[in-house]
């Protein structure tokens, strides 16, 4: 090779190296722009005051937003919505609870023609209360973070705030009950990440609000909340329903035009109105004569997640269970977390199976012997890649002794891939476990495996365990069988 060969190579390598430094930066610009300009991604920075701000263009102020019917596109997939009833848990709280949902408050938001409407977080009986008292205790929730650095860690940063001024910034926030069904984007902690969901809050739940009026925590569990993104047409639902809810008067809080230096909340109890300063916990509160409102103004998201979906939206992803017509064939036992010993409650390690076929799944059952005989609540299945399929509500059965609902039992009658899975119950304290099942939630799962040769995950039948065991009882139970329906159910 000559010398001038040589030269020529040298600088066609080095402008090679200039065009991918150069790609990489539009890659990046490109990047920010999808994620923090489009509205799919729901983030919040910190501004200089410690408050935090929503980052996502398209979703943070109504003033923002065209007018009902004007040209707005909202593009990708419908996603599943977890209906969130007041007092009920996912199984990822961040925290125990610092606050106090209420129950037997009427939604006060009007049906919509797409089923979304945007409220300013500044509207007159948007939220509710009682005079002089919080149904929030910011100082708690502060305690146990600080004493949980990572949890700490991952909550800040949900928030967009420095993990060291999460008290200074619990302050700036104010207490109240929820009056309307909310769309929010809540965010769990499971496993040692972040999980982030699309929810509705019932109404009676309990938040801390922003100096902006948007929810920032749900204080039943802890949970950061942020603003709601634009959502694909088609949504669909997880969990159940209570008694009243209809998704077509559901409501999305956007970003008041300024911040609020006092709420107007509503008094459920006395009809009457009062004013919260931002940031005070109740000592503050001092009685209103603006009258309670009969409606909340708001305007309609049209296209919103609960308007019909396209043809094209409606496709059912290749990866999503579906429900679908049982399968030939008897159920059978998929998995098991068995035990031959004494139970105690509360297990300390995730319920986790792996599954390398797809399974039509007809029943799973959780053991709950010490739970005093409350009512069922939630189960469901939680992917690797945070997918959760379910929540379906439970139905208890008796169990040996003759301990009402000790076995709650879910019938998703859906089709879940092969992969990694995490069993989530409702109530993971009185979900009984024992020292033959290294600290894990005692389950069975029944269903038709959806191809030949897929594993049993060594179901051998009940032969296996000796009759009248506590696991030989489990295996035989007829999930159909001496049913009570839970509270709301």
């Amino acid at each position: 090779m000559s010398r001038a060969d040589g030269d020529r190579r040298r600088q066609l390598i080095a402008l090679i190296v200039v065009v991918v430094v150069l790609a990489g930066l539009v890659g990046a610009i490109g990047y920010t722009y999808l994620t923090r300009g489009n509205g799919s991604t729901a983030s919040a920075t910190a501004t200089g005051d410690g408050s935090s701000s929503d980052s996502q263009a398209g979703s943070g102020s109504s003033a923002d937003r065209p007018a009902e019917g004007v040209g707005r596109t909202v593009t990708g997939e419908p996603v599943s919505i977890v209906l969130l009833v007041a007092r009920g848990t996912e199984g990822d709280e961040f925290t125990p609870s610092v606050g106090k949902d209420v129950s037997g408050i009427t939604p006060v938001s009007a049906p919509t023609s797409t089923g979304l409407a945007e409220v300013s977080g500044d509207a007159v009986g948007l939220y509710g209360g009682t005079l002089d008292e919080s149904t929030c205790d910011r100082t708690q929730l502060a305690d146990y973070l600080e004493a949980h650095p990572a949890k700490a860690e991952a909550w800040a940063g949900v928030l967009g705030i420095d993990p060291q001024s999460i008290r200074d910034h619990l302050v700036t926030l104010t207490p109240m009950i929820l009056r309307t069904d909310t769309l929010v984007m809540n965010h769990g902690f499971y496993d040692g990440a972040v999980n982030a969901f699309a929810s509705i809050l019932q109404a009676g739940t309990a938040v801390l609000v922003d100096e902006f009026g948007v929810p920032s925590v749900r204080c039943f569990c802890g949970n950061p909340l942020t603003a709601a993104p634009d959502l694909a047409p088609g949504a669909t639902f997880a969990g159940p329903a209570w008694q009243g809810w209809d998704k077509a008067s559901t409501v999305r809080v956007a970003r008041s035009p300024s911040r609020v230096g006092g709420f107007t909340l509503v008094n459920e109890e006395t009809d009457s109105t009062f004013v919260r300063p931002s940031g005070s916990g109740g000592a503050d509160d001092a009685p209103s004569d603006v009258p309670v409102p009969a409606g909340i103004p708001a305007v309609v998201i049209d296209p919103g997640p609960m308007s019909p979906a396209t043809p094209e939206a409606s496709t059912p992803s290749a990866e999503a269970p579906v429900a679908a017509g049982r399968p030939e064939g008897d159920p059978e036992l998929l998995f098991e977390v068995g035990s031959l010993a004494g139970v105690s409650s509360g297990p300390t390690k995730p319920t986790t199976f792996s599954w390398e076929a797809a399974a039509y799944v007809t029943s799973i059952t959780t053991y709950h012997y010490l739970n005093g005989g409350a009512p069922p609540g939630t189960i469901a299945l939680r992917s690797a890649d945070g997918t959760v399929h379910g929540p379906w509500p439970a139905v208890g059965s008796v169990g040996q002794g003759d301990v009402a609902n000790a076995y709650w039992t879910v019938s998703p009658e859906v089709v879940i891939p092969a992969g990694t899975y995490t069993v989530v119950d409702s109530d993971p304290s009185t979900w009984s476990w024992a020292l033959d099942t290294d600290q894990r939630g005692i389950t069975s799962i029944q269903g038709i495996w959806l191809a030949e040769g897929a594993p049993a995950d060594g179901s051998d039948g009940c032969a296996a365990y000796p009759e009248g065991s506590l696991m030989w009882t489990l295996c035989q139970h007829d999930p159909t069988a001496d049913q009570a329906v839970p509270d709301g159910g």
